[in-house]
């Protein structure tokens, strides 16, 4: 028995030894380690790992992959969104957080406080130089008045028109400014002279969503989780979609590609702005998406890749030192990453050797011209983006399953967002 004890006791003494020279380690300038949590370990975060550990080699990022050689997709995906919501809204989880997810709650984590508010980070980083990038992103990615969640990319959200037919039709155009009350009214135009319809193959209730995307912040309040589906805003969004389908501005009715004057357009690169119309129409142009009239004109875009700093981590330097090498000119630029890059070094790169070639090929087999002043109005859109697309799959899911009762004649718009309030609020309190 003895013998057992001072066994037990050895062991035991190891072990502390062992935690002991570990933790010594780290005092002492050995390497610390950042763990970043992501569904698939990519080959963006694989190269990023190897570049950044060559230039910092006293810090070394482990990648936590959720994602199984074999295995289920969609029971990876569950298990990664479930695992980082319940550790992140514990007090847990990784140093770093791919969010490039559909389902996880960050709002309630920005709520109560699990993630760094990387603002703050930025103003006290001396080198960090905000000039090198378009602040304008970051500022319209920003939750309760702070940037939790970095878009390391982004993409604009577009419209793409048929601009040979609309001045066919002797109708002018001021997409900078223009509301979704004014596209009604021009696609209403369109269709009595022509029968031809401003958007098809869209339910309204998918257009539905698409509104509440460009006005998520109006709707839902991430600081205190309430819901405004009880308002007469979104009252009136779902009547002024209503009218849309009455007036044969937008049909749910599958029509092929040209057939009607607009088609929504996520542009993911800057050769996306030149080369995609032509895939539609012979004269092509890509437009602002139209505004609510209480926004003010802009662009809409969405956050690609987007990351977060875990509040409970204990290695929040390293992390955010991290964080500045993919926002670096060097990462930004490397070749075939979707989406622009948030540097403008990197970007502009792209966009000059764009002009200087003159063309860009299309995926239809046509070189389309690149211009200079196609170019400018390109760097315009990109310094008016100022409308954040915000996206929850559950909210969307439950506006899609009750709005069809209003859309079919069955519910008052009254009842119906008295029920999605009521849905809304529950899942945001949960």
């Amino acid at each position: 028995m003895k013998k057992w004890l001072m066994l037990m006791v050895g062991i035991l003494a190891i072990s502390l030894t062992g935690c002991a020279s570990g933790d010594e380690q780290q005092k002492e300038g050995g390497p610390k380690k950042v763990v970043l949590s992501v569904h698939t370990a990519s080959d963006y975060y694989k190269s990023a790992k190897a570049e950044f550990e060559a230039l910092h080699p006293n810090t070394v990022i482990e990648i936590k992959e959720y994602k199984s050689e074999g295995g289920n997709a969609e029971a990876d995906f569950e298990k990664y969104v479930q695992t980082t919501n319940t550790q992140i809204l514990s007090g847990k989880g990784a140093d770093l957080i791919d969010l490039n997810v559909a389902g996880l709650q960050v709002g309630k984590y920005v709520n109560k406080n699990a993630l760094v508010n990387l603002t703050e980070l930025m103003e006290q980083d001396k080198s960090f130089n905000k000039d090198h990038y378009y602040m304008n992103i970051f500022e319209h990615a920003k939750m309760n008045g702070g940037l939790y969640v970095l878009p390391t990319r982004f993409f604009l959200d577009t419209l793409i028109g048929d601009s040979e037919a609309i001045t066919a039709a002797q109708l002018q155009i001021d997409d900078k400014q223009w509301t979704w009350s004014q596209f009604a009214q021009a696609g209403k135009q369109l269709h009595e002279k022509s029968g031809r319809y401003a958007i098809a193959n869209t339910p309204p209730a998918q257009m539905l969503s698409y509104l509440v995307t460009d006005n998520y912040s109006q709707l839902v309040d991430s600081s205190t989780s309430n819901a405004k589906f009880q308002s007469p805003f979104f009252i009136d969004m779902l009547g002024q979609v209503k009218a849309m389908y009455d007036n044969k501005v937008i049909t749910a009715d599958p029509l092929g590609v040209g057939e009607a004057y607009f088609y929504p357009l996520l542009l993911l690169s800057p050769s996306d702005y030149f080369t995609e119309t032509v895939g539609f129409f012979k004269q092509g142009k890509v437009y602002r998406k139209p505004h609510t009239s209480e926004q003010l004109s802009g662009v809409s875009f969405k956050g690609a890749n987007p990351i977060a700093i875990n509040a409970n981590s204990k290695v929040k330097p390293e992390a955010w030192k991290f964080l500045t090498f993919l926002l670096s000119d060097q990462f930004q630029s490397k070749p075939n990453q979707q989406g622009f890059a948030v540097n403008k070094s990197a970007n502009e790169k792209v966009m000059k050797q764009l002009l200087e070639k003159g063309k860009v090929g299309s995926h239809t087999g046509v070189d389309v011209p690149v211009t200079a002043a196609d170019m400018e109005m390109l760097k315009q859109m990109i310094a008016e983006a100022n409308i954040f697309v915000k996206e929850d799959d559950k909210i969307h899911s439950i506006i899609n399953e009750e709005a069809t009762a209003y859309f079919s004649g069955q519910k008052s718009a009254e009842d119906v967002a008295n029920l999605i309030q009521n849905r809304v609020t529950t899942y945001l309190n949960e």
